[in-house]
């Protein structure tokens, strides 16, 4: 397996076990594709929910730029409900997993 199946599968099983969803693996995909280069990034690939830089990066360059979103209150709101929803423990969290979140959040499935 290369580094996209990898992650891939690292992707959807923090799905399944941290979130409690079982991945569409398609938009799963679809989602490492729309994160770029970041997704394989040592220091972009994985998200900080105490950063102020992530969270504005998610809002700005995923939300905005690439769903195509509105920037509002609205936007944090959902940035901080995927945070929740994707408890971290001891392990990073993915950032195609929170942005697989915001998408289902956001209802933009076919959008990417």
């Amino acid at each position: 397996m290369g580094r996209r199946d990898d992650l891939l599968v690292a992707c959807a099983g923090d799905l399944l076990a941290k979130c409690g969803m079982p991945p569409e693996l398609d938009l799963l995909d679809r989602v490492i594709t729309a994160c770029g280069p970041s997704a394989f990034s040592r220091t972009m690939s994985t998200v900080d929910p105490e950063s102020a830089e992530d969270r504005d990066h998610i809002r700005t360059h995923f939300l905005m730029k690439k769903l195509g979103l509105r920037d509002g209150p609205e936007l944090a709101e959902a940035i901080e409900a995927a945070f929740e929803a994707y408890p971290s423990g001891d392990s990073p969290r993915y950032r195609p997993v929170l942005y697989y979140l915001l998408v289902k959040f956001f209802g933009y499935d076919e959008a990417l």
